[in-house]
């Protein structure tokens, strides 16, 4: 995972997706929008003292996101499809 994210930023979001998606808590945490327990598991005890899940939860408000991050992703290999 460390040479993934030595190569580009599109090489480590997909070794980050494979990390998540590897580890069956973080990656159900995630598509229950449960973000303080995907927090607790990734940042570690002090996600709260830091707000990660709170971070965490309002990255996807539509007011805090570019109009272009609304792209699903893919693949850093891939183009990537808009959600319109």
């Amino acid at each position: 995972m460390v040479e993934a994210f030595a190569k580009s930023a599109g090489a480590q979001l997909d070794a980050l997706v494979a990390f998540i998606k590897d580890n069956r808590h973080l990656w159900r945490a995630a598509r229950s929008d449960d973000w303080a327990t995907f927090a607790r598991i990734y940042n570690g005890p002090g996600y709260a003292r830091n707000r990660y899940d709170v971070k965490l939860g309002g990255a996807g408000e539509p007011s805090s996101v570019p109009r272009r991050s609304t792209r699903r992703y893919q693949s850093a290999s891939q183009t990537p499809s808009t959600s319109d």
